[in-house]
């Protein structure tokens, strides 16, 4: 987990892209490293449809907003990360007209990831 963070800050520190990035290490999360419903839409067969799902940005993404809400401190930054995918607004169709680059294809979100509760206000 740690390499994956290291990896993750790197990209981000040294301006190279995330949007449809594949990292060197695919990130594993297994049903007893979840707490409650946070992570578990993880562990759902093909949660997403990126090719490579654990080694795109929405599941490093998602270990880094569940490590930092869970910390004592507590943690806004999952709203942050939310907001600024949403004003992620890039269409690039290929010639038969599917969407090459979105969340949900490049970068591994999964569909209605805003609703999941990794995501919202904490109570």
């Amino acid at each position: 987990m740690l390499r994956m963070m290291v990896d993750f800050r790197n990209t981000c520190a040294h301006g190279s892209r995330l949007f449809n990035r594949a990292f060197k290490r695919a990130l594993s999360i297994k049903k007893h490293e979840t707490n409650g419903d946070l992570l578990g839409h993880l562990l759902e067969p093909g949660f997403t449809a990126a090719p490579k799902p654990n080694q795109r940005l929405y599941i490093y993404a998602a270990a880094l907003a569940f490590m930092l809400r869970s910390h004592s401190a507590g943690s806004t930054w999952h709203l942050t990360f939310k907001t600024q995918i949403r004003k992620f607004d890039l269409t690039l169709l290929a010639s038969d007209g599917t969407q090459l680059i979105a969340p949900n294809v490049s970068m591994g979100f999964p569909s209605g990831w805003e609703e999941l509760a990794l995501w919202k206000s904490t109570p």
